[in-house]
């Protein structure tokens, strides 16, 4: 993608966040820290912790009762 493009992109979308109330800017900004969180490298415990959450979370609940 070309930079004009890719600004182009950016533009549109903060335009289109600017138009959302406070409470739906405020959910779009802790989306976009999740992702960077996700985008970090986990150790793989984690990595297996986050599958075995994934995978069972009926399990999960039971213990947690």
């Amino acid at each position: 993608m070309a930079m004009t493009e890719m600004s182009s992109e950016l533009n549109q979308i903060v335009a289109e966040l600017a138009q959302l109330p406070a409470e739906k800017q405020a959910v779009v900004r802790e989306f976009i820290l999740w992702l960077k969180r996700k985008d970090e490298e986990q150790s793989p415990f984690l990595a297996a912790i986050d599958e075995f959450m994934d995978e069972h979370p009926e399990l999960l609940r039971r213990l947690a009762q």
